[in-house]
């Protein structure tokens, strides 16, 4: 049953899961929020580049990172798999979920936890340059224009 959502409890500040890649992201992320009044609640990692894959080598490392940076009280979620993570968010009860650079395309399970949806921020002005790395394919074609694109997420990637 969704939640009874009034102005008030908006303005409080809204329960944010952050969903990226890195100590300097989630760190920039957190900073916004918090500054704006919100309250990240979570952030979700992938721990390959697919779901389901073995680990990446890199990954021990990253995760160190993201544990030395993370303010105490924050729970840091590494999920093996997408089928997992609705469930693991649910438990927040979030708000709003922030994508950036996340690896994983998340299942509609997952989109309709946070109340007022998903957003992810991509390094492209959508439509152009969809999918990972939108950035080097715009360097490699030589676009002199470059954008970035805030959008709510669904099932299609990108869409």
């Amino acid at each position: 049953m969704p939640r009874q959502t009034s102005f008030q409890q908006v303005n409080a500040g809204l329960r944010v899961v952050i969903a990226s890649y890195g100590p300097a992201q989630f760190r920039f992320l957190r900073d916004t929020l918090t500054g704006l009044g919100h309250v990240p609640v979570a952030y979700l990692v992938s721990r390959s580049m697919r779901p389901s894959a073995a680990a990446e080598r890199d990954m021990l490392e990253a995760v160190q990172a993201i544990v030395v940076d993370i303010p105490p009280g924050m729970d840091l979620l590494l999920p093996g798999s997408t089928s997992t993570i609705g469930a693991l968010l649910a438990g927040y009860e979030p708000d709003l979920m922030l994508v950036f650079g996340f690896n994983w395309h998340l299942p509609r399970e997952t989109l309709t936890v946070p109340r007022f949806g998903v957003l992810n921020v991509h390094p492209s002005a959508l439509p152009r340059y969809r999918g990972p790395s939108p950035v080097l394919w715009a360097i490699r074609n030589g676009d002199p224009f470059m954008g970035i694109t805030v959008h709510r997420m669904t099932e299609r990637i990108d869409a």
